[in-house]
């Protein structure tokens, strides 16, 4: 109902006959109401209120929507599929900018004569916000914990049942212990992998891959549907369970951040409970002040730096990835309430760790921990020569990820088949490679404590190399990685052959894993990868100071080597800088690896930006997300157009006192979700209203929609509407204007797409009669949005539009008569047409 959208309560049957309002001057707050400021209400008018809350009254507006027209259509929009709804040309812009209008003047107004409010309710928002931000760091610090256990249980089960097969060597023989080993193993894993594309692929699309990118292009500006949604959070959270316990090569690390996001966006707003037919709504309503888009993206940077951090156990990492990658506007508040929120995160999860192991340690899911202190300058060399493979190898994955991704199925069988299929795949390749190409090295002491090392078909005592890199716990593996050290009796771990085998064979499966539709993330099995090849030539280089007998070479730590080709690894994918130079330290736990890291990350970075771009903003592009970066690409070519060359021309505006009927129209005809609102010349006297008009604000469809569906029509075509200055507004006007602030708040909040379109014009059931009727604007349009004449440069415009968060921006000519609109798409349509140039290029619509 129109009630439950607007205004989260209200009896539907009341809300079956508007009464249309008299004349103008009632709508001007002429007549008595009990809505009037300073006025107080006994507990009777209270009540009274709350049970007539939806139906008219004579002389007003409505104070809920009314809905009578048919809702099928509305119904069957809200089914559109996920990636139906991701193309570029249906993607919404959030609404960073705050609306500036009379209304708004006139509560500054009224803020104003009152007096000085006491400390406590002055910075009672402040500080709930510092609350929600608490509340944020503990329960994503809390989730991961869980996230870590579950992954580890299901883990230890499936490696448990397969071990067993695996010690049966002796009785049932190699090939047929290991071929029934294979089809458990192979069979826990395909189950996993299923639950998890089954859950991604019909519950909720949008919890597929890391997330890391769409919460990006959500931070950047624009409304990604189903995105921060709870239903998307419990599958990203399952999903991410089952799909890193099934053995494909992903990882949690980046479903984290988009988990901590989720989490964030939670706190966000009031929720409701079906209990039935009824809905019970929260009690929390401290959560409906965040209802602007500005809040809200404060939270959600917040949340996704404290999902990072409770990833590696790195606050201050935490807060730099989501100010360097995650975030698009930044501030210092933001800054202090991020790092208390990660703060919080981790300490979290280290103090659940401590209650679960005995000893508080251990604050993220990854530890970088193992490698001895210390390093020789002359190593500088060698690491600058694995960071350049390592960038190399980063920056080819990214091209064929693009390449692979185009050809992966578009249907929901398809996609659920491909997970089959890569599921096997990689069990097949973890069992029959080692089976051929694994090495029986004996079992170490300090393994036997910890029950690490796969038997396979080796005999006791001993145990499969290749077999233990593909199956045990990728964590473990790492951490063996990093304790690379041939010196010790000259013994090792893992074989040279055997360590090839799995770069290669682990590059492969990554592949064809990352990009399945389930959450996946990329840091664990990129770590493993830049490990395995940097581990594999720190040994060669000390093996060949053993064979030449050379100090210097026999006395490097490989492990030193396996930890700067994972740092390599990552800064080629992802082209991180600052945060994970900060991650990897806090990581290691140790600062004299700084300049080494500092290298590797500089090399590879710079070394795969010559020939492919970013794991994100490859993702981004792929799905068609208009993002704006800190900076216009170079061949945008933006210092030599102007704002009359990209703006599109063909505009369609209001007057500032419309016809019901001509604003339906355009709303049906169009999927704009701002209109110019112009106003008639004045000194052209009588015949100002024919004259060409002015532009004087703009109006977005949601406000429309409010206007429309609270019926806050007039019979005349004139504005009685003065400036707060001059007379005071209603108290309608203050209910109607914070009905448009909260609107998508109210309707759909995860699929804003559903909540202004065609059907929802319909549904409103207007009738002729009120189509005839007119709607002053004037109070309620934004009445101060940033424009620019045509000869504004275009990268001026670009700075404006990318660090004012804006979703318009109007163009004017010299006599301030609107010709043209810019949005986001605008900036992307003109970068290879330079040459071609004319003084005005025919530009697109402006932004649906």
């Amino acid at each position: 109902t129109g009630a439950k959208v607007e205004n989260g309560a209200g009896d539907p049957e009341a809300q079956k006959t508007p009464r249309l309002t008299e004349n103008a001057s009632l709508l001007n707050g002429d007549v008595e109401s009990t809505q009037t400021r300073g006025r107080t209400r006994t507990f009777g008018a209270k009540l009274k209120k709350l049970f007539t809350r939806g139906k008219s009254t004579k002389g007003r507006w409505r104070t809920t929507s009314l809905y009578k027209g048919t809702r099928d259509s509305l119904d069957s929009k809200r089914k559109m599929r996920w990636e139906e709804t991701m193309q570029g040309d249906l993607l919404e812009s959030l609404d960073y900018e705050v609306v500036q209008n009379q209304a708004l003047q006139q509560r500054r107004l009224d803020k104003a004569d009152k007096k000085k409010k006491k400390f406590k309710i002055k910075h009672k928002k402040r500080i709930q916000k510092w609350i929600v931000t608490l509340l944020i760091g503990i329960l994503v610090g809390i989730v991961a914990f869980g996230v870590e256990q579950l992954i580890k249980l299901v883990t230890h089960y499936k490696v448990l049942a397969t071990s067993l097969f695996f010690d049966q060597i002796d009785e049932l023989g190699s090939a047929k212990s290991v071929g029934i080993a294979f089809v458990v193993y192979a069979c826990a894993s395909l189950v996993l992998v299923l639950l998890a594309v089954i859950f991604t692929v019909f519950l909720s699309p949008a919890a597929g891959g890391s997330g890391v990118g769409l919460v990006m292009a959500f931070l950047n500006g624009l409304h990604v549907p189903k995105l921060l949604s709870p239903m998307t959070l419990f599958v990203k959270i399952v999903g991410t369970i089952t799909a890193v316990a099934s053995g494909l090569p992903v990882g949690p690390e980046g479903p984290l951040v988009h988990i901590g996001s989720g989490i964030a966006s939670f706190f966000t707003r009031q929720h409701s409970i079906k209990c039935g037919k009824k809905k019970v709504k929260t009690k929390a309503k401290v959560l409906d002040l965040f209802h602007n888009d500005h809040d809200r993206r404060e939270f959600i940077s917040s949340g996704a730096a404290a999902g990072l951090a409770a990833a590696f156990g790195a606050p201050v990492g935490g807060v730099l990835f989501s100010l360097e990658e995650a975030s698009s506007f930044w501030s210092e508040k933001v800054t202090w309430r991020a790092l208390l929120c990660t703060t919080l995160a981790t300490f979290v999860l280290a103090l659940l760790h401590g209650v679960h192991g005995g000893t508080i340690s251990g604050a993220g899911l990854l530890s970088l921990h193992g490698l001895e202190s210390g390093f020789q300058v002359w190593e500088l060399i060698p690491i600058a020569v694995v960071a350049l493979i390592g960038g190399a190898i980063g920056g080819a994955y990214n091209l064929i990820f693009q390449r692979v991704s185009k050809l992966r199925p578009k249907s929901r069988a398809g996609k659920v088949a491909e997970g089959a299929i890569v599921s096997l795949i990689v069990s097949a390749v973890a069992f029959f490679l080692p089976a051929v190409a694994g090495t029986c090295m004996p079992l170490p002491n300090a393994w036997n404590d910890t029950n690490f090392g796969i038997r396979f078909n080796c005999s006791k005592g001993s145990y499969n190399d290749l077999a233990t890199m593909f199956i045990e716990d990728r964590e473990e593996v790492m951490t063996k990685f990093l304790e690379l050290n041939i010196t010790e009796n000259h013994t090792q771990r893992f074989s040279d052959l055997s360590m090839g085998v799995f770069f290669l064979a682990n590059f492969a499966m990554l592949i064809l894993a990352y990009g399945v539709s389930l959450p996946s993330g990329l840091f664990m099995p990129l770590l493993l990868l830049g490990s395995s090849m940097g581990g594999l030539a720190g040994k060669a280089i000390s093996q060949l100071g053993l064979a030449l007998n050379i100090p210097l070479f026999i006395e490097i730590q490989p492990g030193l080597y396996a930890l700067m080709g994972a740092v390599a690894f990552l800064g080629g994918v992802m082209r991180s800088s600052v945060s994970l130079v900060v991650i990897i330290l806090e990581g290691t736990g140790t600062i004299q690896f700084l300049l080494p890291i500092i290298l590797a990350i500089t090399i590879s970075k710079g070394i795969a930006d010559l020939f492919s771009p970013s794991i994100y903003d490859a993702t981004l592009d792929l799905k068609g997300i208009p993002f704006l970066h800190h900076e216009p690409h170079e061949h945008q070519n933006l210092d030599l157009l102007t704002a009359g060359d990209i703006m599109s021309g063909d505009i369609k505006y209001f007057r500032n006192v419309v016809k019901v009927k001509e604003v339906t129209k355009l709303l049906k005809d169009s999927s704009h979700n701002g209109f110019p609102v112009c106003l008639p010349d004045l000194t052209r006297g009588e015949d100002s209203r024919d004259s060409a008009p002015l532009f004087g604000g703009i109006i977005l469809r949601s406000q429309l929609l409010v206007l429309l569906g609270r019926r806050c029509f007039q019979k005349d075509n004139h504005s009685h509407i003065k400036a707060p200055e001059v007379e005071r507004m209603s108290d309608v006007y203050m209910e109607i204007d914070s009905a448009m602030r909260q609107y998508h708040h109210r309707h759909d909040f995860h699929n804003r797409q559903a909540s202004t379109g065609k059907p929802k014009i319909d549904a409103l059931g207007l009738t002729d009669a009120e189509e005839e009727l007119y709607i002053d604007l004037t109070p309620f349009m934004n009445t101060s949005p940033l424009s620019v004449q045509t000869s504004c440069p275009a990268s001026r415009c670009f700075r404006y539009f990318r660090t004012m968060g804006l979703r318009h921006l109007p163009v004017v000519d010299v006599a301030n008569r609107v010709v043209g609109m810019i949005t986001r798409r605008d900036f992307l349509s003109h970068h290879d047409h330079v040459e071609s140039m004319v003084p005005h290029v025919q530009g697109h619509d402006h932004e649906e």
